[in-house]
C-alpha cells in the first residue's frame, strides 16, 4: 500500500473555490437562457434557435431573436470572468451575475 501526501497551499484552495463558484455561475446562467426557451414555448435553447431555419416568418424571427440574446448574455458572462482579479477577490453570486445580464428584449 503505498500514499501520496499533497499539500494545498492556501492559495491551491482560494483558486479551486473560485473554479467552483465560476463553474456554478455558469451552471446557472444555463439555466436562465435554458428557462427563456421554455417560457417561449420550446423544449430548449437548441430547439428555438433551430427555428432559424424555418419557412415560417415569424419562427425565424424568434429563434434570431433569442439567439442575438443569448450571445449577447453568453459575452456578458466572458467579460465578466475576464475581469481581472485575484483569486481572493469574491465573485459576485450566480443571481447577481444573472441580474446583470443584458435582458430579453421580447
Amino acid at each position: 500500500m503505498t500514499f501520496q501526501l499533497h499539500i494545498r497551499t492556501p492559495k491551491d484552495i482560494a483558486q479551486a473555490a473560485r473554479a467552483e463558484q465560476r463553474a456554478q455561475i455558469v451552471a446557472a446562467v444555463d439555466t436562465h437562457i435554458e428557462a427563456r426557451a421554455r417560457m417561449l414555448g420550446y423544449n430548449s435553447a437548441v430547439s428555438c434557435v433551430s427555428y432559424r431555419a424555418s419557412k415560417v416568418q415569424s419562427w425565424v424571427d424568434e429563434a434570431e431573436t433569442f439567439s442575438a440574446w443569448r450571445d449577447s448574455v453568453w459575452e456578458a458572462l466572458i467579460a465578466l470572468c475576464a475581469e481581472p482579479g485575484d483569486s481572493e477577490t469574491p465573485l459576485p453570486d450566480a443571481e447577481s451575475v444573472i441580474a446583470a445580464l443584458p435582458v430579453w428584449p421580447g
